[in-house]
């Protein structure tokens, strides 16, 4: 007696290896989209591991121990690059696409690499990320301003050239001289339980 046992191992196929998202506003959302297909003849689970996660390890000290051993908790990285959605099951021959985010938070340039491991699989699929994050400039002119000698109850005036070199629009202000804040702020000083923390 013969027979013939076909082994199918659990696979994925991604449209892209390397993703770039050039230059976006720190602050603002860029977003690709990258095509997961199942070729293989059997179902495929998959699922995406962040960058940077690391794995926790269990341990057996004691509360007081870990307590005087331990360092203070780092601050968390705030996540720049996010995938939805984050795991699926595909069919034979079934393909969705899966939408990659870049939310930079720094002016300066992100490289990072995203896994995608398949259960059942020694198998796994990265993706290569790139971008820029551009923090909003404006340029001020250097040095003092001058207003000179003033009579009381007179105004004097003065001009500055604020210039905006970003490609990009760019709004400010300055609570200095914003009377609806100022006058906010007053209100809020003569109310209870408002003290100088702003508490």
């Amino acid at each position: 007696m013969s027979g013939t046992v076909n082994l199918a191992v659990p696979d994925i196929q991604l449209s892209a290896q390397e993703l770039s998202f050039g230059e976006v506003i720190c602050g603002q959302c860029c977003f690709k989209v990258v095509q997961i297909s199942n070729p293989t003849t059997i179902r495929v689970k998959w699922s995406y591991s962040p960058p940077g996660k690391k794995r926790t390890e269990k341990t057996t000290k004691s509360w007081w121990q870990r307590k005087e051993s331990s360092p203070p908790a780092p601050v968390p990285t705030p996540v720049v690059f996010n995938m939805a959605p984050t795991s699926g099951v595909m069919e034979p021959g079934d393909c969705y696409n899966a939408v990659i985010y870049f939310t930079p938070t720094q002016g300066k340039q992100y490289k990072e690499e995203v896994r995608l491991s398949v259960e059942n699989s020694y198998m796994f699929h990265a993706i290569r990320l790139q971008g820029s994050g551009i923090e909003p400039r404006l340029d001020f002119p250097s040095g003092e301003i001058t207003l000179g000698p003033v009579l009381p109850d007179n105004v004097v005036e003065a001009d500055i050239v604020v210039s905006n070199p970003m490609p990009f629009p760019i709004e400010f202000y300055s609570l200095e001289f914003d009377q609806q804040y100022l006058q906010e702020e007053k209100i809020l000083r003569w109310a209870k339980g408002y003290d100088n923390n702003e508490v």
